[in-house]
């Protein structure tokens, strides 16, 4: 849901699950972007928009987001998503009385 709905909620449940803190998160998602060659790119939470609490120091450059969406686009189960058009999400809440 969050690469179908921008759910910023999802990002950090997702940061908090896979690294057991958003700080962590972060600190991987810095890592991989240097790994795959975005050098001027900075994160400072998961969303990687400067949100109103005061997130600063999220960074990147044109040359950076092209590394990233090239790396990106190598995964075939992200390219899956980005070419949906539209997407139906299955109804969660099948409580019966």
């Amino acid at each position: 849901m969050l690469m179908l709905a921008s759910a910023n909620d999802a990002a950090n449940v997702i940061a908090e699950n896979i690294a057991g803190s958003i700080n962590g998160f972060v600190n991987l998602m810095n890592k991989k972007a240097r790994e795959i060659g975005a050098k001027n790119t900075n994160f400072s939470n998961p969303i990687g928009l400067d949100v109103e609490d005061g997130f600063p120091d999220n960074k990147t450059t044109a040359r950076d987001l092209a590394c990233i969406t090239r790396y990106a686009m190598s995964n075939a189960k992200f390219r899956e998503i980005v070419l949906k058009s539209e997407y139906v999400a299955p109804a969660i809440n099948t409580f019966t009385q």
